[in-house]
């Protein structure tokens, strides 16, 4: 028998998959800004533009996880349900946003570095 879902239901499940996700992605991310605060020197974890680009960076970088499970939520009512697909989705999303923050921090810290 087929299992036939309501798109209400595939979106139910998708969400709540990724929230549990969600408290691992905003630790790597935070972990990839306090390296990033820590390559320039301790005293820059100091200093106020550095935590307020952070912030801005972070509820920004939150904004767009919720790209994650609505490209899931989609994937799946069209018949991918892959729990492989999931975490690759997430693998991706947050290696491009650990890689994004970590540069735009690193520029504002360090401006010359090419």
């Amino acid at each position: 028998m087929i299992r036939s879902d309501s798109f209400g239901e595939i979106a139910r499940r998708a969400f709540l998959a990724w929230e549990k996700m969600r408290l691992l992605y905003i630790a790597i991310c935070g972990a990839v800004t306090l390296a990033t605060g820590m390559a320039k020197g301790p005293a820059t974890l100091l200093q106020g533009d550095f935590w307020l680009l952070a912030v801005f960076y972070g509820l920004f970088a939150n904004a767009l996880y919720f790209a994650g499970p609505a490209v899931d939520t989609y994937a799946t009512w069209l018949g991918l349900r892959s729990k492989t697909l999931r975490w690759a989705m997430f693998a991706v999303g947050t290696l491009f946003t650990a890689t994004m923050a970590a540069l735009l921090l690193a520029d504002v810290l360090v401006p010359n570095l090419q």
